[in-house]
Order: C-alpha cells, then structure tokens, then sequence
C-alpha cells in the first residue's frame, strides 16, 4: 500500500519533509510547476518531497467543461502574468471548447498513485507532464492513451500500469490522498507546507522558487 500518510514523530529525527498539495486540473499549479522544479533542484539533498492530490476536481463525473470555461477563461490572463507559463492554443481553441469534456481530475490522481507505486522517483515530473499536456498541448486526460503515451519513456510495464489504473485498490489510494490534504489544512491549489520534526509550516509562495528556498532555507536554520 502507498503511505500517504507521515507520521511526525518517524520524521523528527530524518530529513525536513516537503508537502506539496496538488490538483492535476487546477491551473494555478499548472503556472507553478516550473518554480517548483527549481525548489526541488536546490533543496532535495535537504529535504523529502511528496506530493499530495487535494482531489479539487475529483467530482465523480459531476463536472463539464461547460461548468468550468467561464472561470478559466478569467484565470488563464491571471496565471500566465504571474507565473510566465503559457496556455497553449490546442488547449485554447481545443478542448477548452469541448463543453461536454470531463473535468474530473480523479482519472490523474490515481495515475500519480500509481507512478508512486511503480516509479516513485518520477512522481513530481509525471504530474508536471500531466498539466503541460493538458494545459498546453490540448491533450485528453481522461483516455488510458494518453497516459500510454506519457509512460513510453519509462521502463513501466504498460499492462501493469492499466491494470492499477483501473483497479478499486489505486482508486482508494487516491481518495486516501484527497482526506490527506484536508487533514494537511490544504484549501487551495498550490499548496506548500514544511514538517520539520512536530512543527508544521504553510510556506508562502507568491508563485515564487525564491520565496520558498528562502523560507525553508530560514526554517532549517532554526
């Protein structure tokens, strides 16, 4: 079973640990993801990093992208001005037009649960690619080829991976995700909280690597 649940007082004594609160579908972790590639090649031979899905738009099938293109269409502008990543115009003119589209992020939360159980190494990278397909390419999320397509670079069985895919057992591993983050206090998208032994800390990002190498940097010294 994947433990996505930490235990503070197995970590006291270990490396800080880095709690990430993601959501495949939410954009501004989309904008983020490469200020987040930067925290991580300056602090991971200091700190353990996890990711955690909060299941934002895990709504079992109740969401279109009918429901949602109104408020992506206000937030593209609000994202790309503040983080400097680009949607892209497949995803613009493409499936963002799709008003019957499945906006339902629980097909890629248990896809990351099972990276974590196969190639947990790839976790933060394979979650980034879902985003940067999604949100730029224009790519269909929901279709067991695209996640097909997104593991031909790593040495995964492909029968395996489908088979976790699909299975209640992944699925539950996700939704144990999803109560994770509530009980983390993640009620927005990015989140970033630090666990140094029985302390916990919400970094403040400003969407910034900077800002947070900087926090936890002041908070290891402490």
């Amino acid at each position: 079973m994947i433990n996505t649940h930490i235990n503070n007082d197995q970590i006291s004594d270990s490396k800080i640990e880095f709690i990430y609160g993601y959501d495949a579908l939410c954009g501004w972790c989309y904008g983020f993801c490469d200020e987040l590639d930067k925290v991580y090649a300056a602090l991971s031979t200091k700190v353990n990093f996890t990711l955690v899905n909060g299941g934002l738009f895990a709504r079992d099938g109740q969401l279109k992208m009918t429901d949602m293109k109104d408020h992506i269409k206000r937030n593209m502008g609000y994202v790309s001005q503040k983080t400097g990543r680009a949607f892209g115009e497949s995803f613009i003119s493409g499936v963002l037009e799709e008003s019957e589209y499945l906006y339902d992020s629980k097909t890629s939360a248990i896809a990351i649960a099972v990276i974590k159980d196969m190639l947990p190494a790839k976790t933060f990278e394979f979650s980034a690619n879902i985003q940067k397909a999604f949100f730029y390419q224009g790519k269909d999320i929901q279709s067991d080829e695209f996640y097909l397509a997104l593991i031909s670079e790593y040495s995964i069985v492909k029968e395996d991976f489908l088979y976790k895919l699909h299975s209640r057992q992944f699925a539950q591993y996700a939704e144990a995700e999803f109560k994770q983050a509530a009980d983390y206090g993640f009620t927005s998208f990015p989140s970033c909280l630090l666990i140094k032994g029985n302390q916990r800390f919400f970094l403040s990002h400003d969407y910034s690597a900077i800002s947070i190498i900087e926090n936890i940097e002041d908070i290891i010294q402490r």
